[in-house]
């Protein structure tokens, strides 16, 4: 074997070495407490507990009027009329409150349908009638708190 591609099959393998080491249970020095989202419920996005409620803090927007009619994760029709909304994890069929951040203004909202999540994604998707209510229709998207209210 070359003296290169000796080099070459040693830094593949320290690679996978690397990689296939175990996390340890504590975090660094500094590192805020972990956040776990409750069994069967996906990654913590963000999300923090108060008492017994779920809020994930972060920006909504709102569903293209495009998707009317369309059928959502949970089988109904998307009506942009309805006061429902689109989450990356929440289990369909949850009512959350969204508020406002900017205005202080409320919607309780259904979940019935998946959005993208992910850095950079909006946490959640409301119906138009929902971002109505918040007043956020002309801006688009706007600074909101999430805080599940039913399963």
């Amino acid at each position: 074997m070359s003296p290169i591609r000796a080099s070459c099959v040693f830094a593949v393998l320290a690679c996978v070495a690397a990689c296939s080491s175990p996390v340890p249970d504590n975090p660094p020095a500094g590192a805020g407490p972990r956040q776990s989202a409750p069994a069967g419920e996906g990654p913590a996005r963000g999300i923090g507990t108060t008492g017994s409620a779920r809020v994930e803090n972060g920006v909504a927007s709102y569903m293209s009027d495009r998707l009317d009619g369309r059928e959502t994760a949970s089988g109904v029709r998307y009506d942009k009329d309805d006061l429902v909304a689109a989450h990356p994890t929440l289990p369909l069929g949850t009512i959350v409150r969204v508020t406002n951040q900017e205005n202080g203004r409320t919607v309780d909202v259904k979940v019935v349908d998946r959005s993208a999540g992910g850095a950079n994604r909006p946490i959640i998707d409301l119906s138009r009638a929902a971002a109505r209510r918040l007043d956020f229709i002309k801006a688009g998207k706007v600074k909101v708190s999430v805080e599940v209210v039913e399963r």
